[in-house]
């Protein structure tokens, strides 16, 4: 087996370029773009909570070798890859993620990409942006990865999950100002 995807097509490893962007608030979002030769769409990867930008990189590069046209990677507000700035007091918010980030890194991806058609793949929290972006009339396709309705009550175990989320995840993050380090 391949060391990484790229191998198994047999070309060589996109390099990002680092970009940044900003969401209709003024917050600077940073990501990465992998820009290729192919006719293929753009597509917009957007994390599952708390994983950083470049946990996907070697996944956008792979599918820029594999004929999109280009991949962009972003972080959230608030993660490490787009801090908040020192005079920013707001707290996390799931609501400016979908509403204000993903359309901002759609948008950049549109405008570095003018005419061809756009795709998303979202993880988790990424795919549910999705639906609540308002936005979805943009993608010409969108994968969906490990993505669940976030309601505690359908888990398994729903007492524990929720006091979970709400008495130990919340409170960390809040405390902390993050999800991840």
């Amino acid at each position: 087996m391949a060391d990484s995807l790229t191998e198994q097509s047999g070309a060589n490893t996109p390099e990002a370029t680092p970009v940044q962007f900003t969401a209709d608030d003024g917050f600077l979002l940073h990501g990465d773009l992998f820009e290729g030769t192919g006719n293929g769409p753009a597509v917009l990867i957007s994390a599952a909570t708390g994983a950083p930008r470049t946990f996907y990189n070697k996944f956008a590069a792979w599918l820029v070798d594999n004929g999109a046209c280009a991949a962009l990677t972003y972080d959230y507000r608030g993660m490490p890859g787009s801090p908040k700035p020192k005079d920013w007091t707001a707290r996390i918010s799931f609501k400016d993620w979908a509403l204000l980030d993903f359309p901002a890194a759609a948008s950049h991806l549109q405008t570095h990409t003018s005419g061809v058609p756009m795709t998303g793949v979202g993880q988790s929290f990424g795919g549910q942006a999705l639906g609540l972006s308002g936005i979805s009339d943009r993608f010409h396709r969108y994968a969906f990865v490990a993505v669940i309705s976030g309601y505690w009550g359908n888990l398994s175990e729903p007492l524990k999950s929720y006091l979970m989320m709400n008495f130990v995840g919340l409170p960390v993050t809040w405390a902390l100002g993050r999800t991840a380090k």
